[in-house]
């Protein structure tokens, strides 16, 4: 798998996370409408008063992680959404000057795959 592929196959993931997370939020939401329509048209005693607050308090912790997960992909999305695919491909380089003659040994106009840090040490 080259860097591209890579790249890509990150994005998508990032995507279908941020989607799965929403999906999860969605749920939690209709989890927490149901509670308080229960609250809303039911008799309830203090027993059930408690019940139902455990539950929508035990709900609204699972929607704040469900949310977190989200601003993160948010976060990373804006970050690579736009990148152009060309800045990961393996990169050429063709020197201009001589500067390099003596320290390794590459001649102006000659067209190296890729700058080896290396050569120069």
């Amino acid at each position: 798998m080259n860097t591209n592929e890579m790249f890509l196959q990150f994005r998508q993931e990032i995507k279908s996370r941020r989607s799965e997370a929403y999906q999860k939020i969605a749920s939690y939401d209709s989890q927490e409408q149901d509670l308080l329509h229960y609250l809303e048209n039911e008799k309830c005693d203090a027993v059930d008063m408690v019940r139902v607050a455990k539950e929508l308090k035990n709900i609204r912790k699972h929607r704040r992680l469900a949310k977190i997960e989200v601003d993160k992909c948010n976060s990373i999305h804006s970050v690579i959404a736009n990148k152009d695919l060309k800045k990961f491909e393996d990169k050429t380089y063709m020197y201009k000057t001589d500067a390099l003659v003596n320290i390794a040994g590459r001649r102006q106009g000659q067209i190296i795959p890729s700058f080896d840090k290396s050569k120069l040490m």
